[in-house]
């Protein structure tokens, strides 16, 4: 379902654990990792350095 759910988002921003913030679109995916675009470019990110995705921020 989180893999769906971030297709469907096109653009979101990921929060690595270790508090970087990548805004991504994501190209493809796998069991262990996501293929994302950024402002660097292509990256293969690993499921487990992810703490959370934003999907939609508020406009507050």
């Amino acid at each position: 379902m989180g893999e769906l759910a971030l297709k469907q988002a096109k653009y979101f921003d990921v929060i690595l654990t270790d508090g970087e913030t990548l805004n991504c679109k994501l190209l493809e995916y796998g069991q262990y990792d996501l293929l994302v675009e950024t402002e660097m470019g292509k990256i293969l990110l690993a499921k487990h350095a992810i703490k959370y995705c934003v999907l939609e921020k508020s406009e507050d």
